[in-house]
């Protein structure tokens, strides 16, 4: 499971909740608020990177993981991103496109989505 940052605000009794519920192995982004050290992480079985990552899926798409949205974005590239919460981008003057996808719990039911629940429309 890879989660795009801010998985337990920093708080050490949320993350052994959350992970206790949570199946299979987790890859973090580290985000603005994962506070707890490297160390701890790891220790829980979490995989923890800093930088985006950047995948090939279904031999077409460029998807790259983020914790913040990345501007700019490269043609062709999609961005899954946190960081945002359920704030939405300002109206005027933002730089983030259709090929920017907020995937922030708060917008996305507070649940785990597999790749493939994406809506469709965001990734074509």
């Amino acid at each position: 499971m890879f989660h795009l940052g801010d998985f337990s605000f920093g708080r050490k009794a949320n993350f052994e909740l959350l992970t206790s519920v949570l199946h299979g192995r987790l890859i973090l982004l580290r985000g603005n608020h994962d506070r707890l050290s490297r160390t701890y992480y790891e220790a829980h079985g979490v995989k923890l990177f800093a930088e985006p990552l950047q995948i090939e899926y279904q031999d077409h798409l460029q998807l790259v993981f983020s914790h913040r949205p990345i501007v700019p974005l490269l043609e062709g590239v999609i961005n899954l991103h946190g960081h945002i919460h359920n704030n939405p981008p300002p109206s005027e003057g933002s730089n983030l496109g259709p090929h920017h996808i907020n995937m922030c719990v708060e917008v996305r039911v507070y649940r785990p989505w597999r790749l493939e629940d994406v809506p469709n429309q965001s990734l074509s």
